[in-house]
């Protein structure tokens, strides 16, 4: 892991943790640069992307070298810890570190559940075959891709997957399909916000798995929407959202009953 920093260092801190086949530098421009308030912006190059040549090996070692980073530049308060996708299976794991303090949380189609064995094992050949379309520059795909992401963002996926190598694949499809689920305090679960599109496949199993382990938790389902799609597609909406949290402006809703059925919080800007 290589870390990348922007903004002030000695303002609020916000470590963002980015999906699969983003760099750091790309996160930082499509979100981070969008923030207003005055922030210390971390943001690492995980295994296989960006700057950093290793390997990914698995969502725990990520999280264990993000946070030997932030105790080797002693930061041991976040005012907003992000993750999508796979930074949201790396996110999770550092939750299970209590001496962090992380005062807001935000995940996106966070791989909350374990998916079965049939799913797991269907999983890693289905985005390896999705690998090898891009390797042959198959132009309907990439035009598919473009269609999702917009081309910058589209092709900048596309490298990646292209440059990642079988092993550091397959240990992200496992980081994401083998899920976590850390011990998330009362009151840090009224801190937390988590998001899926409707059409995503975390959202078949997570968001119950998260209303039933974490009922303060705020959840938002967001029907019509693929993974990550509400953020490429409404992006300074988005960061808005993100920069109330971490700028401590966002009114959570007050705790549901503990018999609650799953029930989503209105989901913010549109």
């Amino acid at each position: 892991m290589i870390m990348h920093t922007y903004g002030r260092e000695g303002a609020p801190v916000i470590l963002m943790l980015q999906p699969m086949g983003i760099s750091a530098e790309m996160l930082y421009k499509i979100l981070g640069s969008r923030f207003k308030g005055d922030y210390h912006i971390l943001i690492p190059d995980m295994g296989g992307h960006g700057d950093e040549i290793g390997e990914f090996i698995s969502a725990d070692i990520e999280a264990e070298h993000a946070l030997l980073y932030l105790k080797a530049a002693g930061i041991s308060e976040i005012a907003l810890l992000y993750g999508a996708s796979l930074g949201a299976a790396v996110a999770l794991r550092m939750l299970d570190v209590p001496e962090l303090k992380v005062n807001n949380i935000f995940l996106d189609s966070a791989p909350v559940a374990r998916f079965g064995y049939a799913v797991r094992k269907a999983f890693g050949p289905a985005v390896r075959m999705q690998r090898a379309v891009y390797m042959k520059n198959d132009v309907k795909m990439k035009r598919q891709v473009e269609a999702r992401w917009g081309k910058e963002l589209g092709d900048h996926i596309s490298r990646n997957f292209e440059a990642f190598s079988k092993k550091t694949l397959t240990n992200m499809v496992n980081s994401c399909a083998q899920g976590n689920m850390p011990s998330i305090p009362q009151e840090q679960q009224r801190h937390t916000f988590m998001e899926w599109g409707g059409n995503d496949v975390f959202a078949r199993i997570s968001p119950k798995v998260v209303s039933y382990l974490y009922p303060d938790v705020n959840i938002c389902v967001r029907p019509g929407y693929q993974y990550c799609e509400f953020m490429v597609k409404y992006t300074d909406r988005y960061v808005a959202f993100l920069d109330k949290i971490a700028s401590g402006k966002f009114e959570y809703r007050e705790k549901r009953g503990e018999s609650a059925q799953l029930k989503s919080s209105p989901c913010p800007a549109g």
